[in-house]
C-alpha cells in the first residue's frame, strides 16, 4: 500500500512540474490549455470605423486567460470612411487605408515617425502582413486619432481564414460591422454582407463549430443564418443612472430578419445551444463608467464558445 501511494505521489509530482508556470494564474480547463484555436474577425480599428478597441482588447484578454490559441482575421479592403473619434465625423482630406493594414509610424525601413507640427500630418507606411508590401502615403491623422492592433499581434486577410484550422470564430463590436463588414449602415435590414464574412459563418455553422458575436455583430449572422437566437440587450432605450441603450432600431432589424430576441444585461451572453451561437450586448448598452460590464460580458460570451469547443 505504502509503495503504491509513493509510486502515485511520484507520478503526479512529475506531471505537475512540467506544467508552464502560467497555470498558476490560469482559470479555465487545466486539461484543454492550448489546444483550441479560435479565429478572431476584426473589421478596422475604432468604435466610429471599425472594431470597438475596448471589445477587440477583451476578448483577447479572456481568450488568452482561458488558455486559447488565437489568430486576428481582418478583410484586405477599404474602410468605408475614416473617422476622427474626437469630432465624431468622418476625417476630411483623409485616404483610407486597408482595413486590413498595419500601421507603423516609421521613418526608411526603422525609426520614428515624421511629424510636420504645423499641418498635424503624420508620414506613415502601410504595411500588409499578407503581401509584406510597404508602401507609403501621407496620412492626416493626429495622435488622438492615431490606433493601432494589439501589441504583439498579427492580422491575416479574412479571405485566408480556413475552417478546418479553427474551434471557433468570434467577432467583436464596433460600426466597422455595419460599415466594413457589410452595407447595414446604408441599406438596413436588407444590407449585403462582405462575401468572406458570408463563407465563414455558414462554414463554421455546418461545421458544427462555435460562433461568437457581441454588440452589432449579431446582424451578421442574423442576415446569413436562419431562425437564429441572439441577443443585441435590451429592446427598448431605458435610460438610467447607469446607463441607456440608444441602438435599438438594430434589435428590430434582426428580428426583421427571422432571428429570434432575449433581453440581456450588459455583464451577460445569450446561448443558442442549437445553433451554437453566443451572442452579448457589450456596447449596445452605453455607459459613462461601467466598462467592467462590458468586460464581464465578453468574458462570459468567451468562456461559452470555449466550453462548446469541447462538447461533442
Amino acid at each position: 500500500m505504502l509503495a503504491s501511494r509513493a509510486l502515485l505521489v511520484k507520478q503526479v509530482a512529475a506531471v505537475l512540474t512540467k506544467q508552464p508556470v502560467c497555470l498558476t494564474h490560469h482559470s479555465g480547463d487545466w486539461g484543454n490549455w492550448g489546444n483550441t484555436s479560435i479565429s478572431v474577425v476584426f473589421s478596422g480599428c475604432g468604435w466610429w470605423d471599425g472594431t470597438d478597441i475596448h471589445e477587440a482588447a477583451y476578448t483577447v484578454y479572456h481568450l488568452s486567460r482561458n488558455g486559447a490559441r488565437f489568430q486576428l482575421f481582418a478583410p484586405n479592403q477599404q474602410q468605408m470612411h475614416v473617422v476622427d473619434h474626437v469630432k465624431g465625423q468622418p476625417a476630411s482630406g483623409e485616404n483610407s487605408p486597408a482595413t486590413l493594414c498595419r500601421r507603423k509610424k516609421v521613418s526608411g525601413e526603422h525609426g520614428k515617425g515624421e511629424t510636420d507640427t504645423k499641418s498635424d500630418t503624420t508620414q506613415s507606411h502601410i504595411v500588409s502582413p499578407v503581401y509584406g508590401q510597404i508602401t507609403k502615403q501621407v496620412v492626416k491623422r493626429g495622435t488622438k486619432v492615431y490606433t493601432h492592433i494589439p501589441h504583439g499581434s498579427t492580422v491575416q486577410d479574412l479571405s485566408k481564414l480556413d475552417v478546418s484550422s479553427f474551434d471557433a470564430v468570434i467577432f467583436p463590436g464596433g460600426y466597422g460591422v455595419t460599415k466594413n463588414l457589410s452595407t447595414f449602415s446604408s441599406d438596413g435590414k436588407e444590407c449585403k454582407i462582405n462575401p468572406d464574412v458570408e463563407r465563414i459563418m455558414k462554414e463554421f455553422h455546418c461545421s458544427r463549430k462555435p460562433i461568437g458575436l457581441s454588440c452589432m455583430a449579431p446582424i451578421l449572422a442574423c442576415r446569413v443564418l436562419p431562425s437564429l437566437e441572439v441577443t443585441m440587450g435590451q429592446e427598448r432605450d431605458e435610460s438610467s443612472r447607469w446607463g441607456r441603450w440608444p441602438y435599438t432600431s438594430m434589435v428590430q432589424a434582426v428580428k426583421s430578419m427571422g432571428a429570434r430576441h432575449s433581453t440581456r444585461e450588459p455583464y451577460e451572453a445569450h446561448v443558442d445551444e442549437k445553433n451554437k451561437v453566443v451572442s452579448t450586448p457589450t456596447f449596445m448598452w452605453e455607459t459613462d463608467y461601467h466598462y467592467h460590464y462590458i468586460f464581464d460580458g465578453i468574458g462570459s460570451m468567451v468562456k461559452h464558445v470555449m466550453r462548446m469547443t469541447t462538447a461533442k
